[in-house]
C-alpha cells in the first residue's frame, strides 16, 4: 500500500498500512477487533 486516496477503508494493520498511515499523520485512525467469524476469511 503505496498511497491512500481519502476514504473509508476496511483492512487489516499490517506493515505496509502501518507504514502509509506514518506517512499521513493528519488521517484519523479508528481501529476495532475482528469478528470471530469472519476471523477465517480475513
Amino acid at each position: 500500500m503505496k498511497h491512500l486516496a481519502p476514504g473509508l477503508y476496511e483492512a487489516l494493520l499490517d506493515e505496509s498500512l502501518r507504514d502509509a498511515l506514518a506517512r499521513r499523520p493528519e488521517l484519523r485512525r479508528v481501529f476495532g477487533k475482528i469478528d470471530p467469524e469472519e476471523q477465517p476469511g480475513l
